[in-house]
């Protein structure tokens, strides 16, 4: 079940065969293969880590994490990310159903913000 949840990014990616195939019957059938496959490739498989690290090699995204922000508590941590001279307090859940590892929630991040500012 873990891996289904990176499937929600493929709504997004199938969204050109859903107009194309739309007419027929089948569309969602086809969407759940879709979205099997994409969970295997990006949660199993690791293909979201290696997207991340391909987004930020190829648009330089540059960011460091500088402290840490409030009482460190076992179920989060609360680190400092600096994003184009600007700090952002991000409170990442470490424990209760979090799949996902610190360090590429920090990464996606800090895409998100380099592209906002």
């Amino acid at each position: 079940m873990i891996p289904l949840l990176y499937g929600r990014y493929s709504f997004v990616l199938f969204l050109p065969v859903f107009f194309i195939d739309s007419v027929e019957n089948d569309v969602f059938y086809i969407w759940f293969l879709y979205y099997i496959t994409f969970s295997i490739l990006m949660g199993n498989l690791g293909g979201m880590e290696y997207w991340t690290k391909l987004i930020q090699w190829v648009f330089k995204v540059q960011y460091e994490i500088i402290g840490h922000w409030g009482y460190m508590h076992d179920l989060y941590s609360r680190p400092i990310l600096k994003v184009r001279n600007k700090q952002y307090n991000l409170l990442i859940s470490a424990m209760g159903g979090n799949i996902y590892e610190e360090e590429e929630i920090i990464r996606r991040k800090a895409i998100i913000y380099w592209f906002i500012i």
